[in-house]
């Protein structure tokens, strides 16, 4: 039997990089997967290959800064399949900027899509997995939540809310469900292909990284199968840290090379 057979995982922001590794390992597991994304043909794309590989998937088109999206998202997915077993926040925005020169209206994006939008899903699918008695939740956060990095105040600073709210609401939802955050550092992504692409950054990105390499984004998504697992099923409010050490430096200056 699969880790994760007659199960559902409902992820937010799985179309691409780390969360659509994400959803492809746990429909590997068994798990019937809800891709929701505001990225349509790409979510499709997903559901499609995870449907080609004998898996069961489908997708729902959610803005996550928008509360009657998730609540949409929920809802189709209990109707579908009954339940949420599981459920990733994955959807991340940054912001950089020197704060003397920043407009501080901009970080409201980032705190809507970041914050705002966790907490949505948290309240949104926390109801029905209190009606269900059991659940697990994971938020993905950054190493950028205790590591501060130059120009970065708005991202650093809402990292930095998930790591509590994380905290709160597993004292709150608990113990039928457990609340957790992922902390990953570089990790190959699209986002990030300004500096794979660069070999003079990525040699300097290496030195500051014990691993001397960036993270893979199935790399992530073992780390939140093990999170959304029973093989957690002790562990809530903690946000586990996946980055190659970098945090035991912290981040690199790319200034020259970038």
């Amino acid at each position: 039997m699969k880790r994760f057979e007659e199960k559902v995982f409902l992820g937010f922001g799985t179309a691409s990089g780390m969360g659509k590794a994400t959803a492809q390992l746990f429909a590997k597991d068994g798990a019937k997967v809800v891709i929701a994304d505001l990225q349509n043909s790409q979510g499709e794309k997903v559901v499609q290959e995870i449907i080609a590989e004998g898996g069961e998937a489908i997708f729902i088109p959610v803005d996550c800064t928008q509360e009657k999206d998730i609540i949409k998202a929920a809802e189709q997915t209990i109707q579908k399949f009954g339940c949420i077993d599981m459920m990733l926040y994955q959807p991340g925005a940054g912001h950089s900027a020197l704060i003397l020169d920043d407009d501080i209206d901009s970080w409201k994006w980032v705190f809507e899509l970041n914050v705002f939008g966790a907490a949505r899903a948290i309240k949104s699918v926390g109801k029905y997995m209190k009606e269900q008695g059991k659940g697990a939740i994971v938020v993905t956060s950054s190493i950028n939540s205790f590591v501060p990095v130059k120009e970065n105040a708005a991202y650093c600073s809402s990292k930095g809310a998930i790591a509590q709210l994380v905290k709160v609401a597993a004292m709150e939802l608990g113990p039928q469900i457990r609340v957790n955050a992922i902390n990953p550092g570089l990790t190959d992504t699209p986002s990030i292909k300004v500096l794979t692409q660069n070999y003079n950054a990525c040699q300097v990105a290496y030195k500051n990284i014990v691993m001397e390499r960036f993270g893979k984004p199935e790399e992530f998504a073992t780390t939140a199968r093990f999170l959304l697992s029973d093989d957690a099923s002790y562990i809530t409010g903690v946000s586990l840290t996946c980055d190659g050490g970098i945090s035991l430096y912290g981040y690199p200056d790319l200034s020259e090379v970038l």
